[in-house]
């Protein structure tokens, strides 16, 4: 339980300096350093899955972020319906990619009826009336995503 609180307590820290920080650059500077700073920190932290689950369902845009964050690091902790759900229902752009870059890691793991939901979600989530647009960073890491389901044996 500590470990669930120094986790939420960095999350916190984060969305106290992110209230002063206008939508732009600065901002997403922010989000960049609380990824890397829960990502450092995710190995030292005695997190289980249930407080993960806990943590992003319940949990602030920051606290979502963080739980992305512990999901890369600690393979264990990957969740898919998460990871749907960051993708599908993400609270921003960041996230989404955040959730992207874990659903990336977990394609080798997937059954083939989950290799198809994610499938299914990114699809869903490109191109109009998707946050997924051509020409950005999210759109090629999708395609990646989808590259790597489609050659899967």
């Amino acid at each position: 339980m500590e470990s669930l609180q120094q986790a939420r307590q960095v999350a916190r820290s984060y969305e106290d300096a992110l209230r002063e920080i206008a939508p732009g650059r600065d901002r997403l500077l922010k989000f960049v350093e609380l990824w890397q700073d829960a990502r450092s920190r995710a190995k030292e932290w005695r997190i289980g899955p249930e407080e993960l689950r806990r943590m992003f369902d319940e949990g602030s845009d920051s606290e979502r972020i963080v739980a992305l964050a512990l999901m890369m690091e600690r393979p264990e902790l990957r969740d898919l319906e998460l990871v749907l759900q960051a993708i599908g229902d993400s609270h921003s752009g960041f996230e989404q990619y955040r959730a992207l870059m874990v659903a990336q890691q977990l394609i080798p793991s997937l059954t083939n009826p989950q290799a198809r939901r994610l499938r299914e979600a990114i699809e869903e989530q490109e191109g109009a009336g998707g946050i997924i647009q051509p020409r950005e960073s999210g759109w090629k890491l999708s395609r990646s995503i989808l590259d790597g389901i489609s050659s899967r044996p």
